[in-house]
C-alpha cells in the first residue's frame, strides 16, 4: 500500500488490488485535457514497473492501412490484441480518444471492460465525471458520449 497523499498516482496504485478482484478489472482515470493523466500513468509505470501503452498511436498504426469498412470491423479485435500482447497482469493505457471517433462505431468503455476481464487495465479518458457518469466531449459534438459508471472504477485526475 502506498501513502495516499492525494496524488492521483497513489490513488491508482492503492486501487489496483481492489479492482483486480472485480469481474471487469477496469479503472478509469478521468479528467479534462492537461490535468496530468499521462504524467500520472508514466509515474506509475516507472514506480511499480507496469507497462504503458499509447493506444492512439499503436492502434492508428494498425488501422491506417485498412479501408474504412475494415477499420470498423477490426477496431475491437485490434484493440484486444494490443492489450493481450502485453505480457503483464496490469496495463496502463493512455490516449484513448481514437476509440471515441464515431466513424469507428465502437463503445469505448464496453470494449475496454471486455478487454479487462483477463487483466487489470488503468485507462485515461479526457472528460469529466458528473454524478454517476463520465462525460466525453460537449453535447452536440460528434464524439459526445455520456457513459454510466457501472461495472468499473473511476478516479478523477484533478481531485484534491
Amino acid at each position: 500500500m502506498v501513502n495516499n497523499n492525494g496524488h492521483p498516482a497513489d490513488k491508482v496504485i492503492n486501487s489496483l488490488i481492489g479492482v483486480s478482484q472485480n469481474f471487469s478489472k477496469l479503472l478509469v482515470l478521468v479528467g479534462p485535457t492537461c490535468t496530468g493523466k499521462t504524467e500520472c500513468l508514466k509515474e506509475i509505470s516507472g514506480r511499480i514497473n507496469i507497462p504503458y501503452i499509447n493506444l492512439g498511436l499503436e492502434l492508428s498504426k494498425k488501422l491506417i492501412e485498412l479501408s474504412h469498412k475494415h477499420q470498423v470491423l477490426r477496431v475491437s479485435g485490434l484493440t484486444k490484441e494490443l492489450i493481450n500482447d502485453i505480457k503483464s497482469d496490469v496495463v496502463l493505457i493512455d490516449n484513448t480518444e481514437i476509440l471515441f471517433n464515431p466513424i469507428l462505431k465502437v463503445d469505448p468503455i464496453r470494449l475496454l471492460m471486455n478487454c479487462s476481464r483477463n487483466k487489470t487495465i488503468v485507462v485515461t479518458v479526457s472528460g469529466e465525471q458528473i454524478d454517476n457518469h463520465i462525460i466525453y466531449a460537449e453535447p452536440g459534438h460528434p464524439e459526445y458520449k455520456k457513459m454510466k459508471i457501472e461495472g468499473y472504477e473511476v478516479i478523477p485526475s484533478n481531485q484534491e
